[in-house]
């Protein structure tokens, strides 16, 4: 009963400190390390949030770029960490939800972070040469059914979000296409706009130049809702697909542990941030979509992603070369 009363007591006492903790937060610089190489979409969203958080959280928010393993690296540092909101982790969702079903991470990817707020998705997009017979999903299903085999999708790279994206769509649709790994975008593109490989699964900033320009013809967005630079393309589920998303997303996560106090008064920055008209803007010009939620919110989200592509890769039977 004293032990009791006695554990009561501190807990009351330690919720003032806590409290007051979260309310002085940040009392220094904080940094910001982001999980790929700077110059990239990753970096330069992590950037606009860090100088937008420095505005208005009156402390320096710091980028650091630690690139490599997709992601894990930088992911795994933060997860390492003190949990105590001087360094965060900002990154794209395959660290989290993808590359742990193809190997053994050094970290927990749903124990060791605390999720604060989604920031953006980058949703997929599917695209084909200007010369396949198609201008829409209706018209694009009837014509790879109707030659099983023929077709092939690109995507930037095995196992990676948009390959994923690629394998759910088939898998949904009842296709037969082969799937055509390059290393990034930028060679997938070149090829699908000759005519080499049709058809391509990726994210809308990778290609929206080609796709303005008429060289890569847009047949569905492949998020839970259309673009908002590609208001007239209409998304998988409008086009018969209820349900369908695929793509990738950049989020901001602390330490597993961090005071729930801290974790809270991020995502209300971060989400005041994003609000911005002037930062949406900012996002959207990278083919971003602005998409913020609730550290609860986020933590479903990853949990749910976890466990869709999980399903992917063992319907498609995935399985990356060590």
């Amino acid at each position: 009963m004293r032990f009791a009363f006695y554990m009561a007591v501190t807990a009351a006492t330690c919720l003032p400190v806590v409290t007051a903790m979260a309310q002085s937060y940040p009392a220094k610089p904080v940094k910001i390390i982001v999980s790929f190489p700077a110059g990239g979409a990753t970096d330069i969203i992590g950037r606009i949030l860090a100088q937008d958080l420095t505005k208005s959280m009156g402390q320096n928010f710091l980028v650091e770029n630690r690139a490599g393993a997709t992601g894990a690296i930088g992911t795994d540092a933060v997860a390492k960490s003190p949990a105590d909101g001087y360094t965060l982790l900002f990154c794209a969702g395959g660290a989290l939800t993808i590359s742990p079903h193809f190997g053994k991470m050094p970290y927990d990817p749903l124990k060791d972070l605390a999720p604060v707020s989604l920031v953006v998705t980058n949703d997929g997009i599917l695209v084909v040469s200007p010369s396949f017979p198609a201008a829409n999903v209706k018209e694009f299903i009837a014509a790879v059914k109707k030659s099983p085999g023929k077709y092939s999708f690109a995507s930037s790279g095995a196992g990676g979000p948009t390959h994923l994206t690629g394998e759910l769509l088939k898998s949904i649709a009842g296709l037969d296409m082969e799937h055509i790994p390059y290393k990034g975008d930028g060679p997938a593109s070149v090829d699908v706009m000759g005519g080499q490989t049709p058809i391509m699964v990726t994210v809308l900033a990778s290609i929206a130049t080609h796709v303005r320009s008429g060289k890569l013809k847009p047949i569905a967005a492949l998020g839970a809702a259309r673009f908002p630079q590609l208001p007239d393309l209409p998304t998988m589920a409008e086009s018969g697909f209820p349900g369908f998303t695929g793509g990738t997303w950049l989020g901001m996560l602390a330490p597993g542990g961090t005071s729930p106090d801290i974790v809270g008064k991020l995502n209300e920055y971060v989400r005041r941030s994003v609000a911005l008209p002037e930062t949406r803007e900012k996002l959207i010009a990278q083919g971003a979509t602005p998409n913020t939620n609730t550290p609860q919110e986020f933590a479903t989200h990853i949990r749910e992603e976890y466990a869709k592509w999980a399903r992917v890769i063992q319907t498609a039977n995935i399985k990356l070369d060590q």
